[in-house]
């Protein structure tokens, strides 16, 4: 137990607690996050929400020994990367929490993500040339960040499904839709059905219709 006297585990220990903190306060506490998060459209192989409470503190658990081992045993000359790769991919970690719930930017997750499984291959690559065990210890973070880049990805492709649906029956009941718009892009048909709405809005919206949904089919 000499390492509970090292405050070097303590530094490592303490950065990861703080953004694991951090993380649940930005999914747990506020309840229109998790309600937002409960509505979306997600595969079916997703699990239920408490697995991912209790894989998350075993892979902390993980990744604080990983890195306290990985730290006293590597050679000075690689000491300060490894700790810029481990600083790195917890900052990641925290950054896609707070896109994916905080902003529910789900697109920008995606992006964040990659880094944080590229920063994790590259220490599992550092970590593998001085010791197997640090190396080791962070095959479940991979393959668990792995798992969960498959879930991000097809809730976003999903969600986009769904809003395309969306904003196409909007426009069915505007009397606005033609079948060609079923491949336009989603940003593409809120702009036209923004544009209808504003239209229909105007005194003279009834008389111009018939030409209004004629340039609106044209686009």
């Amino acid at each position: 137990m000499n390492f509970l006297r090292d405050p070097v585990f303590w530094i490592y220990f303490g950065v990861v607690v703080i953004v694991a903190i951090l993380g649940f306060l930005v999914t747990a506490l506020p309840g229109r996050n998790q309600k937002w998060y409960n509505n979306l459209d997600k595969p079916d192989i997703t699990p239920p929400g408490f697995v991912f409470g209790i894989v998350w503190i075993i892979i902390y658990g993980l990744f604080i020994a990983a890195g306290y081992i990985a730290d006293i045993n590597a050679p000075e000359n690689i000491r300060t990367e490894i700790r810029v790769l481990f600083g790195l991919n917890i900052i990641f970690n925290f950054l896609w929490v707070f896109f994916f719930f905080g902003l529910r930017r789900i697109d920008i997750a995606i992006f964040i993500h990659a880094f944080l499984i590229i920063t994790l291959v590259w220490l599992i690559v550092l970590y593998s040339q001085f010791s197997g065990l640090a190396a080791g210890l962070l095959i479940p973070y991979l393959a668990w960040v792995s798992f969960a880049m498959f879930l991000t990805i097809s809730i976003e492709l999903n969600e986009e499904h769904n809003y395309n649906e969306f904003l196409i029956r909007k426009m069915e009941d505007m009397k606005m839709f033609d079948n060609g718009l079923y491949n336009c892009d989603s940003n593409f048909l809120k702009d036209i059905l923004e544009m209808g709405e504003q239209l229909i809005k105007t005194p003279f919206s009834e008389e111009m219709e018939p030409d209004i949904i004629k340039t609106l089919k044209d686009l």
